[in-house]
């Protein structure tokens, strides 16, 4: 890979960061809004933090990752990635895709699995009790969970 390519690569990865930087200060500045000004709890902060940083990275990843032209979107190789990154790229991969199988197979057990597999998850206990409550709050959107 020339040098060209590899500037060209590295500058969507950085823009692809700030713009995931950008958009998590702005969603949490938008949830610490909603805590101080409604009867929201606190007890809400572990779920909102998971969603705020899934959707964080998956707008920084798109925007760092993607090369959009006349033939269609096209990933970035990377070369000489950091393992750290790869670990924690290869961990959320594994969340998301938990995720995903909870909605497909319509399975509240895998809903708790990518809640325990998230690495920012420090609390184990009551999750069960917390899906339950998520599927009894939003029944429009997620009592197809069994």
């Amino acid at each position: 890979m020339d040098n060209y390519s590899s500037s060209i690569n590295l500058k969507n990865i950085l823009k692809g960061v700030l713009i995931s930087l950008i958009s998590t200060l702005i969603l949490l500045l938008i949830y610490s809004i909603i805590l101080t000004y409604t009867s929201i709890g606190e007890n809400t902060m572990g779920p909102v933090v998971i969603i705020i940083t899934a959707i964080s990275i998956l707008i920084g990843s798109s925007i760092g990752s993607f090369k959009i032209n006349k033939n269609g979107i096209n990933g970035i190789k990377l070369n000489n990635v950091p393992k750290g990154y790869l670990a924690l790229l290869r961990n959320y991969t594994g969340v998301y895709d938990l995720t995903a199988e909870a909605v497909i197979h319509r399975k509240k057990e895998f809903a708790i699995q990518s809640i325990l597999a998230n690495p920012v998850v420090n609390v184990c206990k009551n999750i069960e009790e917390m899906i339950d409550r998520m599927i009894d709050m939003q029944k429009p959107y997620l009592d197809y969970l069994k």
